[in-house]
């Protein structure tokens, strides 16, 4: 029998979305706490559909393999499912590993290190650091128009 943690996910509230937190899937909706943390989570889903969608293009061009997977997600930012990963444990490992990300991929163009915390990182099933959070940063006026197709190449 299936214990009844496994049944319910965690659910955790940010400033702007509630994250539903399953065993292998995250799901994000905009916050209902106020019609400005309302509007500010939808943009933010909407951001990280943008950075994640095929048609954006972006990903032609640019590497995403720092972003955690999108799964699916709504033309109108109301639900993102997104791929759960492992929460940072160990800060010196983390700093290591976001350095090495630095090095490889030289995303620190685009201005992803502003809110560097440990809450908006995460590690993949196969061990790689990857934003988890990244509606924040922003994308262009494109990610409101939302695009066709979420699924990668």
């Amino acid at each position: 029998m299936q214990s009844l943690q496994n049944l319910f996910p965690e659910i955790k509230k940010g400033s702007r979305r509630t994250v539903f937190i399953f065993d292998n899937i995250v799901i994000k909706v905009p916050r209902l706490k106020n019609w400005v943390a309302f509007i500010a989570g939808i943009r933010e889903t909407l951001e990280e559909r943008y950075w994640w969608c095929t048609e954006s293009g972006v990903s032609d061009t640019w590497d995403t393999v720092f972003l955690a997977r999108i799964l699916w997600a709504d033309r109108f930012g109301i639900i993102l499912v997104a791929e759960r990963c492992d929460p940072v444990i160990d800060s010196t490992k983390f700093e290591y590993d976001l350095a090495n990300l630095i090095v490889e991929h030289g995303v620190q163009s685009y201005n992803f290190y502003a809110d560097r915390k440990e809450a908006n990182f995460g590690y993949t099933k196969d061990g790689r650091l990857v934003f988890i959070d990244y509606g924040y940063f922003g994308g262009t006026m494109d990610c409101y128009l939302g695009c066709k197709n979420i699924k990668r190449k």
